[in-house]
């Protein structure tokens, strides 16, 4: 057995295995999981993609094949090796069930994700994370009661442990102080926010914490909620609830729909001024860029799927009579020196926080960002924002969809597996109408202007 993780010895022992095993299906099979557990994840799924093509025994393998197939993002063909073994092994095949569901949500099969994973909660109805999958195959479908409730079976590491008392709007709570905190990513934080609003109604006194990124956008917007940081540990609170699980909470009152107000969020005067004074005198139309996501190492492959780079924008930018804006932050921002097309303009230096991106962003005409935290505050903000994103988008953003009741203002680009170019391409060729559109607006408003005067 092969027990290093070194690559080269992996490498080394599979070399061995063809010129000694020829037939040694098990040593493959030790050799193909090595190879997974070192991070070759390609190389492991094409040995199981031997094992499997040669010979019956191989279907044995076909669960393992199924995994490795999703960590890489081959969705598609996990979901051929999954309904290949339906039919001739359907015993093995229920173990993969909820690989399948996986699959194909990627795939943009809800429908068919969904029974999947009913039927594996059938034979299997206490696992926790089959239920939260089926709460993103209904949510991408548009089915909010069921899935909202089961978005409740959110994985520990998603989940804040330290609150106490937890409230899932079961039970009045007037007169008592609720304690609502941000949970997961800074995008999901700034999409659920759009439920503060809705706690007035309860009379409980609501104290939010929320991450120093947030805070200050947080207090500009919510004037009369208590806002602080993530520690709430010497906090006094009756009860709490997470921002993710106001849609369940808040149902009784405003029902499962998603409320499409906009804007939701508001800087402060004083930083729309400070940024407006850094932006030079406007001759024509602004727009922000945002071409890449935040690299977070559990979510290698999402960071992938959704990030492009400033040369692949090329096309968005040599687009003539517009003056873009950049509105990136951490290393892709350093892409900016790296540049020699035409001219971006780099106020990020000057950003703090989201308070500072928000007053930005209030000062520009459009953004254009991949799927990341920029997009959702460029459309809490009620900005006209055009979000380019994968082929295998997040449930929140439906199926072959442009448009999207979370945020009225924005336009979905959906782009073809491996890929976010042909996305790009599709703003290409959109922005020269929306600029066109734009300066006839503006020229409308000049006119208007001067017949007043």
């Amino acid at each position: 057995m092969v027990a290093a993780k070194s690559p080269k010895i992996i490498i080394a022992a599979i070399k061995w295995r063809a010129q000694n095993y020829h037939n040694s299906e098990i040593l493959t099979g030790i050799l193909a999981q090595q190879l997974l557990e070192a991070g070759l994840i390609s190389e492991g799924c094409e040995v199981y993609f031997q094992i499997f093509k040669s010979s019956r025994q191989g279907i044995v393998y076909a669960p393992s094949l199924s995994q490795a197939l999703i960590r890489i993002g081959a969705f598609q063909a996990c979901a051929d090796i999954i309904e290949a073994t339906q039919l001739q092994f359907p015993d093995i095949a229920l173990s993969m069930l909820n690989e399948y569901g996986i699959a194909l949500i990627a795939l943009n099969r809800s429908r068919e994700a969904q029974s999947a994973f009913r039927e594996y909660l059938r034979l299997r109805p206490d696992v926790r994370t089959v239920q939260y999958n089926l709460s993103h195959a209904l949510l991408k479908d548009g089915q909010y009661e069921e899935g909202w409730k089961l978005a409740e079976f959110a994985p520990a590491e998603f989940k804040q442990e330290d609150a106490k008392n937890p409230w899932k709007g079961d039970f009045p709570i007037k007169g008592k102080t609720l304690l609502i905190y941000g949970e997961q990513g800074l995008g999901d934080m700034l999409q659920f926010l759009r439920y503060i609003p809705y706690l007035k109604g309860l009379g409980a006194n609501i104290i939010l914490s929320i991450p120093e990124n947030l805070r200050r956008i947080s207090q500009s917007s919510f004037h009369t909620i208590k806002i602080i940081g993530e520690d709430f540990s010497n906090i006094d609170y009756d009860f709490s609830c997470s921002l993710l699980s106001l849609p369940l909470a808040l149902a009784p009152q405003i029902g499962y729909e998603i409320p499409s107000f906009t804007p939701y969020l508001t800087p402060s005067q004083n930083d729309i001024n400070k940024f407006s004074l850094l932006l030079k005198e406007k001759t024509k139309i602004r727009v922000g860029l945002v071409w890449s996501g935040e690299n977070r190492p559990r979510h290698g492959l999402n960071y992938r799927n959704r990030s492009a780079s400033l040369n692949m924008f090329s096309k968005i930018i040599n687009i003539e009579n517009i003056d873009f804006i950049s509105l990136q932050l951490g290393n892709p921002q350093k892409e900016l020196l790296e540049w020699h097309g035409k001219e971006i303009f780099d106020p990020m230096n000057n950003v703090a926080d989201m308070e500072d991106t928000a007053a930005l962003i209030f000062n520009l005409d459009l953004i254009i960002s991949v799927d990341t935290s920029v997009a959702h505050l460029a459309g809490a903000l009620g900005k006209p924002v055009w979000m380019i994103t994968r082929s295998d988008c997040c449930w929140r953003w439906l199926e072959d969809r442009e448009d999207t009741a979370w945020y009225p203002t924005m336009r979905i680009f959906r782009s073809q597996p491996g890929s976010l170019q042909h996305a790009i391409e599709l703003v290409a060729v959109s922005l020269p109408d929306f600029v066109n559109t734009w300066q006839q607006n503006s020229l409308s408003k000049g006119m208007s202007h001067e017949l007043r005067h």
